[in-house]
């Protein structure tokens, strides 16, 4: 669904561009976030994301430039929402609002459980509104906000205590075991990767820990 707030004629410069993810029946990102074009970004993790609560971050100029041209490329000013031939009630929702200079504001509620089969070709389709919200993701920098880090299982062995630590690397997990058993001499060996999807495991943690009999 599209929404035109208000008109009044003049540029096509935006001065605020406002994405957010809604909840779906599964474990979908959910989040919003906040782009100026000063380059101000405000970030607030919900559910299902690297990073929960607010953060804020600037990107540069060259990135609010692409942000310009992403816009003027799509049309998103003009964008006429398709209508869909299949509508499915599990599935989240993506929403942009963009405030132009001129006092111009758009707003489309893009629920993904649209879908239509308009040729993929035309600029004005869910397929390439889907395409520019990945890409308004992408230059705005939000991957390591969204995603999760890959972890690894570490082997780790001292003197007197030996742990397996998930982490995203070997350092990470040094810290770990360091945190709980202080000692010089480790010996460190990477059993593979963790495959959970647990929300809890971003940061590193000790899996098994004990102390050796001296």
């Amino acid at each position: 669904m599209a929404r035109e707030i208000d008109y009044k004629g003049g540029e096509k410069m935006f001065t605020t561009i406002f994405l957010s993810r809604t909840v779906c029946y599964g474990t979908c990102p959910v989040y919003d976030v906040e782009v100026t074009n000063d380059g101000t970004v405000k970030w607030n993790g919900h559910m299902h994301v690297a990073c929960f609560g607010e953060e804020e971050f600037k990107i540069t100029k060259n990135k609010i430039k692409k942000i310009e041209t992403l816009l003027e490329e799509f049309d998103y000013r003009s964008f006429n929402y398709p209508e869909p031939d299949v509508f499915a009630t599990d599935h989240p929702s993506c929403i942009t609002r963009v405030e132009f200079s001129d006092g111009y504001v758009k707003e489309i509620d893009h629920y993904l459980g649209d879908t239509e089969s308009n040729i993929k070709k035309q600029k004005h389709t869910l397929h390439n509104l889907e395409k520019f919200e990945r890409k308004l993701e992408q230059i705005i920098g939000l991957r390591k906000y969204i995603h999760h880090p890959p972890l690894y299982l570490y082997l780790l062995k001292s003197q007197g205590y030996e742990a397996v630590v998930c982490a995203s690397n070997q350092d990470e997990a040094l810290s770990c075991a360091q945190s709980e058993y202080l000692d010089d001499q480790w010996e460190i060996k990477k059993l593979g990767k963790d495959t959970s999807t647990s929300e809890m495991m971003v940061y590193p943690y000790i899996v098994i820990g004990k102390e050796l009999k001296q």
